[in-house]
């Protein structure tokens, strides 16, 4: 029987040490073995939520079309939640295979051998633990992040032109110039935010974040995140002494970003 095969990681952390997707692939190898299955094509969504919807899954909107066209009899998961971890959206999906003669399989199990009624149960019950084991880990994370930020802590995707050391601590980065740059034509110049972002997309060739340009609204968080800490912001108004021991970009001259006393 051909099947297509379908993978999906949550976090980009996963995504990046790749341990994720290795053990399903393994998983979903192992069970097609040992069922005689012949896996036509994979499909992998990176950094997409369980509780995601079918039209915002690039690839598995892919594996559907697909199973479509080469007409497999199945679609392989190594568990129901690598599919959904919502019971509303498994629901549909399953619906959507059924309609188009396409099983659902598990190389866990999970009652996906037995198109029985009891088959049937076991993989809503299935799809409802994957749900509460989604909202469980969503009350402990928020937990865990309160408790990080009242001891001071940063969370979260760490702040712009920042990296942590060896021991942990944070420090300039490699992107910290652009940091500089920004509250320099903010602190120095009196720019608006706008300007600020319209300079920095058309100076520099580095993406703010994950590949988006500068907006002003990346720019004013900047500004405030950095702004209010006193031990940044008045060298950054008064001395010349902004990058740090970094070199300015030349492109900076252009702007008259002296010292106002």
């Amino acid at each position: 029987m051909n099947v297509v095969a379908y993978f999906r990681c949550s976090t980009d952390k996963q995504v990046e040490s790749g341990l994720g997707l290795d053990a399903q692939r393994s998983q979903v190898e192992a069970f097609c073995a040992r069922q005689g299955l012949s896996i036509v094509s994979s499909y992998v969504d990176e950094g997409v939520s369980g509780k995601t919807e079918l039209q915002s899954r690039p690839e598995l909107l892919n594996a559907f079309a697909e199973l479509k066209a080469t007409g497999a009899e199945a679609l392989v998961v190594a568990k129901i939640d690598r599919l959904s971890r919502d019971v509303l959206v498994q629901l549909t999906l399953e619906k959507m295979l059924g309609e188009m003669g396409v099983r659902l399989l598990s190389a866990a199990g999970e009652g996906t051998d037995d198109e029985s009624p009891q088959g049937t149960l076991v993989r809503n019950l299935m799809a409802v633990v994957a749900q509460h084991e989604a909202a469980m880990v969503s009350v402990r994370t928020k937990a865990a992040m309160k408790a990080a930020k009242a001891k001071g802590i940063h969370v979260g995707r760490p702040p712009m032109g920042m990296e942590r050391n060896e021991w942990g601590e944070w420090e300039a980065g490699a992107d910290f110039w652009m940091v500089a740059c920004i509250l320099m034509l903010r602190f120095r110049k009196k720019m608006s935010y706008r300007a600020i972002a319209e300079i920095m997309n058309e100076k520099t060739s580095v993406d703010a974040r994950n590949g988006r340009t500068f907006n002003k609204t990346h720019i004013f968080n900047t500004c405030k995140r950095w702004g209010r800490r006193t031990d940044w912001y008045k060298p950054y108004k008064t001395a010349d002494c902004f990058f740090a021991g970094m070199e300015s970009p030349a492109w900076l001259q252009d702007y008259d970003t002296s010292p106002r006393i």
